[in-house]
C-alpha cells in the first residue's frame, strides 16, 4: 500500500547543541533534497536564560537562503562572510553574494509578549538554476 509521509524529520542531534553547551554556535547539517537545494529543520528554545540561538553554515556565492520560521516573536539576522549583517529586516528569501560561511542569529524579541518558548526553523539553500 503506498503512502507519503505528512511531516518533516525530527532534527538530527547534529544540529543541536551538546545538553552541557547551550549557548553553543551550532555548524547546521544539510539533507541534499536534489536539484541544488539542501535543507535542514532546526528546533531550539528561547528563554530568559537563553536569549538566543546561533547557527553557522557555509554557502557558495549565488545561491539563495529561504528561511521558515515559527515560534515566539523573534529576530533574525544574518552576518555574511565578511562581517557584514542583515539587521532584523531579514526576509524570507536571501541572495547570498559571498562563499564562505555565515552565521545566522535567532533572537527573542523581548519587547514583545510571549517573547520566549519553542521554536521551529526551516533552513534551505539553493543553487543557481
Amino acid at each position: 500500500m503506498a503512502g507519503c509521509a505528512g511531516k518533516k524529520p525530527p532534527p538530527g542531534v547534529e544540529n543541536q547543541c551538546p545538553p552541557d553547551q547551550p549557548g553553543c554556535q551550532v555548524e547546521v547539517v544539510f539533507t541534499d533534497v536534489g536539484l541544488g537545494e539542501r535543507v535542514a529543520w532546526l528546533d531550539g528554545r528561547l528563554s530568559a536564560q537563553q536569549p538566543n540561538a546561533n547557527y553557522a553554515f557555509t554557502a557558495a556565492a549565488g545561491e539563495t537562503l529561504r528561511l521558515r520560521l515559527s515560534g515566539p516573536p523573534a529576530r533574525v539576522t544574518l552576518t555574511m562572510p565578511g562581517g557584514q549583517s542583515t539587521g532584523a529586516g531579514l526576509t524570507s528569501d536571501t541572495l547570498l553574494s559571498t562563499k564562505g560561511k555565515y552565521a545566522l542569529r535567532i533572537a527573542a524579541s523581548t519587547s514583545a509578549d510571549n517573547a520566549y518558548g519553542p521554536f521551529q526553523l526551516e533552513l534551505r539553500v539553493i543553487g543557481k538554476p
